[in-house]
């Protein structure tokens, strides 16, 4: 990035850009600069994919709460970025998660299942019952998430409570006929 950054230094960006906090991601704060420079993009978008992809890796470890005696919440975000056609979304999504899926492919182990881009409400449950405790549902265009099984209309509310409860931390449970599984401390 360093080398592509000093030959796209003279591309002038959105005059909204110099608003956007840089500096606060401390250590991290060159690779925003440089990802915005090499995609050509707002500091913004690439905070805002930086943080879903950080939170998404990290939501494993750590839980937030603003009580001491709280075991707190997951991490986990949900984030959407809302821009126009043609202005780069995929491109940075791809500037920020190509090493991570890389790292992940490598990975022998059941981390090779934690990203997931289609989903139905039953496989998203058994996949964090049976194959992961933390998934990461990454769908860089909203239509495919939008138009899939989990969000027919006999599935939708279903989807969502099961995403609102794993948002609250709260366990996974799964109940058939010939079965019973759960689990607690799952992450989406």
């Amino acid at each position: 990035f360093a080398a592509a950054s000093t030959v796209h230094r003279s591309t002038s960006l959105p005059a909204a850009q110099s608003n956007y906090p840089t500096a606060s991601w401390g250590s991290l704060a060159g690779l925003v600069e440089a990802v915005a420079c090499c995609v050509q993009v707002s500091h913004a978008m690439v905070g805002g994919v930086l943080i879903a992809v950080l939170s998404s890796l990290l939501q494993m470890f750590f839980n937030v709460s603003i009580r001491a005696k709280d075991g707190g919440m997951p991490i986990s975000l949900n984030v959407f970025l809302i821009a126009d056609s043609g202005e780069r979304k995929s491109s940075t999504i791809r500037a920020i998660t190509d090493p991570v899926l890389a790292a992940l492919r490598q990975c022998t182990d059941t981390r090779r299942q934690m990203l997931v881009q289609d989903v139905t409400v039953d496989g998203l449950v058994v996949a964090l019952i049976e194959r992961h405790p933390a998934l990461f549902l990454l769908v860089p265009e909203a239509a495919t998430l939008l138009s899939s099984h989990a969000m027919s209309k006999d599935n939708l509310m279903r989807f969502l409570g099961i995403f609102s409860s794993l948002f609250s931390g709260e366990p996974v449970s799964r109940t058939r006929v010939a079965e019973h599984h759960f689990a607690e401390d799952r992450r989406l």
